[in-house]
């Protein structure tokens, strides 16, 4: 808690001003008022300090003790200026210390002259009205007066991240590039729209303290959305793929107009998107469309892109059969039954239908299976209706959805022989035994 700082290279019989500084481990500083000592004469003796007084007053002593011409009034003292006399001393304690400078740290030495014209120098004032905002969707423009040329600069954070009891309750800072003015403007860049900011102002001079606003706030406006880069590719049929893009997350609604039939579809996505992609999977084939794309933000603010036209293709190319197979079970039991599987490939997606007749002759009537509507590319179809050890001619036809239909070749198949029951074996050994059996009945 004792101090002692030595001073050298001082001039003899010369008076000086000083202060002394102290600060603790946390930085937190104290300063002393100003003082005055002075060095000894060459010849060891002291000198004398000046003590600062008043102008002496020449005035004049009165010849005569009964004269009624009044005493004129002493002068009045001139007061010295306090920042003067005190940035005298800065300059002195300076140079007593730059004459020892290898004892000092350039750092700490700059840091106390600050700390010195920070305590001196009062702070720049805000003056007339409060800081006006300009607000746009994604930039505001913040303008206020100081009493003297400083710098000024702009702390501010969005709302949802701001907080009063933080020590640092601003996340980013924009300045003006250290120009000296009294009347300040900042722009704030990309900012987000509909968005509330806590802002503050700063302003600091070429010396001295710095001086802050209170906390004030603005809310950015609603920013319209711009859709750009709007296409249509990857055409199959009766799907496309759109892509587009919008200068702020929106949702998104597709309308499609058939140009022809006047039908209008819609499909959208709720999704809040900057870069949207989104597959058209309800055209038909051969159709003309004016598609338009619909942008909302979710505020009530919307844009609408310019019509674009599409046609699809008429797919007029009916669907490959292939892989035919066929096989036949026979279920005995008083009436034996015939189960007849039939499976099929198709190189795209149609329905299934059979067709059969019994025997080989071209004039039989043909017989077909009830249409089965799923659009798959492996088929199967169980045929019941045919009847054991009986041939029979079948053949399949498959439509694609555009409505074009393939028919295969014609395909025969023996369906398996009914099994013999115990009588028909006994009978059927007497009559190769006596041949009586034949006359049966006869």
């Amino acid at each position: 808690t004792g101090h002692m700082v030595a001073l050298a290279g001082l001039t003899a019989g010369t008076a000086s001003h000083f202060m002394v500084v102290s600060a603790d481990v946390s930085g937190n500083k104290a300063f002393s008022d100003d003082q005055v000592f002075a060095t000894l004469n060459a010849d060891g003796t002291a000198p004398e300090i000046p003590v600062a007084s008043p102008p002496s007053v020449n005035t004049p002593a009165p010849t005569n003790s009964n004269t009624n011409t009044p005493t004129p009034a002493p002068a009045p003292v001139e007061k010295e200026n306090p920042i003067l006399v005190s940035m005298s001393a800065l300059q002195q304690m300076v140079k007593s210390i730059m004459a020892d400078s290898s004892s000092v740290a350039p750092d700490a030495l700059g840091q106390t002259v600050n700390d010195l014209v920070s305590k001196l120098i009062h702070p720049p004032a805000l003056v007339g009205p409060k800081p006006s905002v300009e607000v746009s969707g994604t930039q505001a423009i913040v303008r206020w007066t100081t009493d003297r040329k400083t710098s000024g600069a702009v702390a501010f954070v969005k709302d949802s991240d701001y907080s009063a009891k933080a020590a640092n309750s601003y996340t980013s800072i924009v300045s003006n590039n250290g120009e000296q003015d009294t009347n300040h403007v900042v722009t704030l860049l990309n900012l987000e729209s509909a968005t509330t900011y806590h802002y503050q102002v700063r302003a600091k001079g070429a010396i001295g303290g710095e001086a802050v606003s209170n906390d004030a706030t603005f809310v950015t406006a609603s920013e319209l959305p711009i859709i750009t880069d709007l296409a249509l590719s990857d055409f199959v049929d009766n799907a496309a793929t759109l892509k587009w893009k919008t200068n702020i997350p929106t949702s998104t609604s597709i309308e499609y107009l058939n140009t022809a039939t006047k039908e209008t579809l819609t499909q959208g996505d709720t999704a809040l998107l900057r870069d949207h992609v989104f597959k058209l999977d309800k055209l038909s084939a051969g159709a003309s469309y004016k598609i338009t794309v619909v942008a909302d933000d979710g505020l009530g603010n919307k844009a609408l892109s310019k019509p674009i036209a599409v046609s699809t293709s008429k797919d007029t190319t009916p669907p490959e059969i292939s892989k035919v197979s066929s096989g036949s079970t026979l279920y005995p039991g008083k009436e034996s039954r015939v189960q007849t599987i039939i499976t099929w490939d198709t190189d795209e997606p149609a329905n299934s239908h059979i067709f059969y007749q019994e025997g080989l002759s071209v004039d039989a009537k043909a017989n077909e299976l009830p249409l089965d509507p799923a659009m798959v590319v492996h088929h199967t179809a169980v045929v019941t209706k045919f009847q054991p050890t009986t041939v029979y001619k079948f053949w399949i036809e498959s439509a694609d959805a555009a409505g074009n239909t393939a028919k295969s070749k014609d395909f025969l198949i023996l369906t398996p022989q009914q099994q013999a029951t115990i009588l028909d074996v006994i009978i059927g050994n007497f009559e190769q035994v006596f041949g009586w059996t034949n006359k049966l009945g006869k």
